[in-house]
């Protein structure tokens, strides 16, 4: 996977309308090597791939098997998840492999990105993340776009 010769990325994804100065938000937010939004209503794992099947947002059976494997593996229950739909980023060689294993995560189970993440990162002491209710009314930075089954 080819990697952006820069210092530092910024990925905001499609369910996001930008509503601010990207350049404020940054210098507010970043804390070297990456930072993401705490996930405003589940920190399990578990419970955020209950969610996936319930919503429908990748079929039952992987993301079944996804949970079943991260169990088989004592993966903690209440570790924290991330939303991934805001990702500040310094690009260090450390931070690439974790986004490199992410991917792998990511092509070889659900695509739910939340689940993989939280995986991949456990033990990892480059996530710092913030308290960030991306789906409030008093949230204006970035208007959150709903996905559409």
């Amino acid at each position: 996977m080819g990697w952006i010769d820069w210092e530092f990325s910024m990925w905001v994804d499609a369910s996001f309308l930008i509503n601010c100065d990207l350049n404020e938000w940054w210098k507010r937010r970043f804390v070297t090597p990456i930072n993401a939004a705490r996930h405003p209503l589940r920190s399990s794992i578990y419970a955020e791939a209950r969610s996936c099947i319930a919503n429908g947002r990748d079929t039952e059976g992987k993301v079944e098997l996804q949970w079943k494997r991260y169990m088989s593996l004592s993966f903690p229950d209440q570790q924290g998840i991330i939303t991934s739909g805001i990702l500040l980023r310094e690009n260090t060689p450390e931070c690439i492999k974790l986004h490199e294993a992410w991917w792998k995560e990511l092509s070889e189970q659900s695509d739910r990105d939340q689940l993989a993440f939280a995986f991949v990162s456990l033990g990892t002491d480059l996530l710092t993340t913030y308290q960030w209710d991306y789906g409030s009314k008093q949230q204006q930075d970035f208007i959150y776009v709903k996905h559409k089954q």
